[in-house]
């Protein structure tokens, strides 16, 4: 939709199509932070930590 079409960047640097696994998983494009972590996952790790 209207999110996957303003986020997607094609970025063949970060995408490459030759991994052991189907590419189609990869959610890069359809995140706005694209290749970097999942940073809520910092948080939440924080947070069960206390």
């Amino acid at each position: 939709g209207l999110l996957f079409q303003t986020n997607q960047m094609s970025a063949d640097y970060l995408f490459q199509q030759d991994k052991p696994y189907d590419v189609s998983f990869d959610t890069g494009d359809k995140a706005m932070q694209c290749g970097r972590h999942n940073d809520i996952f910092k948080l939440w790790l924080m947070w069960r930590s206390k």
